[in-house]
């Protein structure tokens, strides 16, 4: 392989070096740029759901305090105005299930985890809810889970737990991909074009030296002289060729 480089003509070298160059650095760009956003709107929505939690909670609150579970189910179903919501559960410190609200569109899709019985996962999550007194976070299959704990004078009466889908996240992700894509594209372009120009100026002292050395050793034409079309290096080798000649 690099030999297969060293043969190249220089115009090929200057294009090829440029192109892979450019490519490199404009994909680590690209790529970057990419998985900053992820992480940024990924952060925005846990922070989101985690204040729609906070605002549950205060709501809900008098509902755990009078044993009213239909009213903190009521209070749930609020969440039909976000299309993104799957399902939401409140659990009492208990760990049971007090009330739920499962979203029509999901649930052929997406289970709720519903009761706790078999489900370890749930029963761990809910439990580090109540003793941390903090929301905890979970990405797991294309949903984003998130538990926060409803609390009353100092006093965790129980949990919420909200299950999100990801799908917007991923579908912007994807569409910002898409566009960076076609800048990525774009620039390549734009670096061909740019290499071409850039080979042109570095190899055409060469060619103009070349030719005259050819027609030198053809024609024995010693009269011949080469212009010096740059004041770099190719310059002086300019020079040094027409002070040969003398």
């Amino acid at each position: 392989m690099i030999k297969f480089v060293q043969n190249l003509p220089i115009k090929r070298k200057i294009i090829y070096f440029t192109m892979i160059s450019s490519t490199l650095v404009l994909i680590a760009a690209s790529v970057t740029f990419i998985l900053g956003e992820y992480v940024l709107k990924r952060e925005a929505l846990v922070e989101s759901n985690s204040s729609l939690i906070s605002v549950l909670a205060i709501n809900s609150a008098a509902a755990m305090v009078f044993h009213d579970p239909d009213a903190a189910a009521e209070i749930l179903s609020a969440l039909t105005a976000d299309q993104d919501v799957i399902a939401a559960q409140i659990y009492t410190t208990d760990l049971e299930l007090y009330a739920s609200f499962a979203n029509q569109l999901f649930q052929s899709d997406i289970p709720s985890p519903g009761n706790i019985p078999g489900n370890t996962e749930l029963e761990q999550s809910l439990i580090l809810a109540i003793e941390g007194g903090v929301p905890v976070v979970n990405f797991d299959n294309g949903v984003l889970d998130i538990k926060g704990p409803i609390i009353l004078d100092d006093e965790i009466l129980g949990v919420i737990n909200i299950q999100s889908d990801l799908q917007p996240l991923r579908q912007s992700i994807l569409s910002l991909a898409a566009i960076a894509g076609m800048f990525l594209l774009l620039a390549l372009a734009f670096v061909y074009w740019f290499a071409g120009q850039l080979q042109q100026i570095i190899t055409e002292p060469i060619d103009n030296l070349l030719k005259a050395m050819k027609e030198v050793s053809t024609s024995a034409d010693y009269d011949r002289r080469v212009e010096r079309m740059t004041d770099d290096e190719l310059g002086s080798l300019s020079d040094g060729f027409n002070d040969m000649l003398e």
